[in-house]
C-alpha cells in the first residue's frame, strides 16, 4: 500500500495557520491543561476549532485505556502536526516512532529530540508532551494496553533474568523518567513493521487484533535483536545515565560462569564501587545477585535435559561446589535440582510440549516486577 503523509490534513493546516499567526503564544512548548485552556481561549481561531472538534481539546490530562476505540489492545495513530504541545499521562504504554523528520519529546521534565528512525517507549503514568511543528515530520503513535505490552515485550526477551529485571526497573520505577529510546536509523524492517501496523489498524479486517499483536511482538523482537546496543535508558534512580549499561549487561550474560566484579570493572574501566552502584541503580541487585540469577536461570534450562548429570550442570554454570549449588538452588526455587527436573518432566508429559522451562505455578519463576 502506498503511504503519502506529505500533505497536511485540513485540521493540521488550520493548526499551522494559528501557529504562524500567534507564535508569541508558543504552542510548540509543553503546556499544562490549565495553560492550554488559557491559550486556546485567548485565540479566536482556536475557539472556532474547539467548537468544531471538541474531541481534539482534552478535558483531562489523564487518559485511560478504557477509552480505546473498538476495545482494542493496540491503537495506531498519526500525531497531528502543529497541534498544541500538551502535558499528559495515561495508564497504557505509548510508542512514538519518527517515520520522517524530527520531533521534540518532553518526558518527565527531560527534553529529547527524536530523529528519523527513533522509537521511544513511554511507560505508565509518565508525564510527557510531544511537539511536532514541521510539515516534513511524520510521527506514528502506538498505544498499547499494559497487559498486552507486558506479554509482547517481556515475552520477546530471550534472557528473562537480568534483562527482565533491568527493563522492569527502567519502565516501572515511579517518579522518574520511565522511558526507553531505541535509535533504529534507516532500519527498513522496523519501518516496514510500523507501516504494517498502521495499515492493519486502519483497515480493521477480520482478525485485525491478532495481526496487530503479532506485528507488535515482531517489532519488539526486532528492536531487541538489532538495536539493543543503540538503546538509551535513563537511570531509574534519577542519577546520571550510563551509556554503557547495555554493553555491561550483555558482557555479564556472555561471561557469567567465571566473571568477577574486578574483571568486569577492569574491562569497562570503572572502579568496583562505580560498577556496583551502576548495577544497583539499573537492576536493583548487587553484582553477586545478578550473577546468581543468571546462573540459576541457566541451570533451570539445563535441568530440562534429563541426560545431563546435575554435577555437570553445576560446573557448567559456574559452581564447582555441588553442595553449595544444591543449597542456593533450593533457597531460590524451594526445591532441589532433582525435584525441579522431576517436576518439569511431569509437567511436560501432562502438556505434551517441547522441553522448556515450565510455566507451572509449582515451579518458582522469575518475577519481572521484583
Amino acid at each position: 500500500m502506498n503511504h503519502t503523509f506529505d500533505t497536511l490534513t485540513d485540521d493540521e493546516q488550520f493548526f499551522k495557520e494559528i501557529y504562524l499567526a500567534h507564535r508569541s503564544l508558543h504552542p510548540e512548548l509543553p503546556h499544562t491543561l490549565a495553560e492550554l485552556d488559557r491559550l486556546t481561549n485567548r485565540v479566536p481561531e482556536y475557539r472556532q476549532l474547539r467548537r468544531k472538534r471538541q474531541h481534539s481539546f482534552p478535558e483531562s490530562d489523564v487518559f485511560s485505556e478504557r477509552t480505546f476505540a473498538r476495545c482494542d489492545d493496540i491503537v495506531v495513530l498519526l500525531h497531528e502536526r502543529y497541534s498544541p504541545c500538551f502535558i499528559h499521562t495515561h495508564d497504557y504504554f505509548e510508542l512514538s516512532y519518527v517515520l520522517a523528520g524530527s520531533c521534540t519529546n518532553h518526558i518527565a521534565g527531560e527534553t529529547i529530540t527524536q530523529k528519523t528512525g527513533d522509537l521511544s517507549i513511554i511507560s505508565l503514568h509518565t508525564p510527557h508532551a510531544v511537539s511536532v511543528f514541521s510539515d516534513d515530520t511524520v510521527l506514528m503513535n502506538l498505544l498499547i494496553r499494559s497487559s498486552t505490552f507486558e506479554q509482547t515485550f517481556f515475552g520477546s526477551l530471550t534472557q528473562r533474568d537480568v534483562l527482565s529485571s533491568f527493563f522492569s526497573r527502567a519502565l516501572y520505577t515511579p517518579d522518574h523518567h520511565s522511558y526507553l529510546l531505541f535509535q533504529t536509523g534507516e532500519d527498513a524492517d522496523v519501518r516496514r513493521l510500523m507501516l504494517q501496523l498502521f495499515d492493519e489498524y486502519r483497515e480493521n479486517k477480520t482478525y485485525a487484533d491478532r495481526m496487530l499483536r503479532a506485528l507488535v511482538t515482531m517489532l519488539f523482537a526486532t528492536l531487541l535483536r538489532s538495536h539493543e546496543q543503540n538503546l538509551t535508558v535513563p537511570n531509574p534512580t534519577g542519577s546520571d545515565s550510563d551509556p554503557n549499561i547495555m554493553f555491561i549487561l550483555n558482557y555479564i550474560l556472555a561471561h557469567y560462569q567465571t566473571l568477577s566484579l574486578h574483571e568486569l570493572a577492569s574491562f569497562f574501566h570503572y572502579s568496583e564501587r562505580q560498577l556496583t552502584r551502576i548495577l544497583k541503580d539499573y537492576t536493583g541487585k548487587s553484582f553477586t545477585a545478578v550473577i546468581q540469577e543468571i546462573r540459576l536461570q541457566r541451570a533451570c534450562e539445563l535441568l530440562c535435559n534429563p541426560d545431563l548429570p546435575i554435577a555437570e550442570i553445576a560446573a557448567h554454570v559456574g559452581y564447582s561446589n555441588v553442595s553449595y549449588f544444591y543449597r542456593i538452588f533450593k533457597n531460590r526455587h524451594h526445591m532441589s535440582p532433582a525435584d525441579y527436573r522431576r517436576e518439569h518432566a511431569r509437567y511436560s508429559s501432562m502438556t505434551s510440549v517441547p522441553a522448556t522451562i515450565p510455566a507451572s505455578p509449582a515451579v518458582a519463576r522469575f518475577d519481572s516486577r521484583s
